[in-house]
């Protein structure tokens, strides 16, 4: 999931932060559409970042922030994982057709 989803959620404003200041650059790129996003494509997002984070913590010796990027990496695999199951409930069955 490193292509196309990084490089979009890289261009994307935080949620919530439209009453913030914007720097000039920022004001240019707000003026664009932004592409919508599924709730299962930011939790996999979510769930790739805390997985870089984590790891780079741990190397870093940073006990604390381990343990927390550890409680977001649990958090969005469980949620990932839930939205998935979703997914594939909803989509139907193959059922080749009948010969005839």
């Amino acid at each position: 999931m490193t292509g196309h989803i990084r490089k979009r959620y890289a261009r994307m404003k935080p949620a919530g932060g439209a009453d913030l200041p914007q720097s000039e650059v920022e004001t240019a790129e707000a003026d664009r559409a932004r592409p919508q996003v599924t709730p299962l494509d930011a939790s996999s997002y979510i769930l790739s970042m805390a997985t870089e984070l984590r790891a780079l913590a741990k190397v870093s010796n940073f006990r604390f922030l381990t343990y927390l990027l550890e409680i977001v990496f649990q958090e969005a695999f469980r949620m990932t994982s839930e939205l998935e199951l979703q997914m594939a409930q909803k989509r139907k069955p193959f059922e080749p057709e009948p010969k005839t």
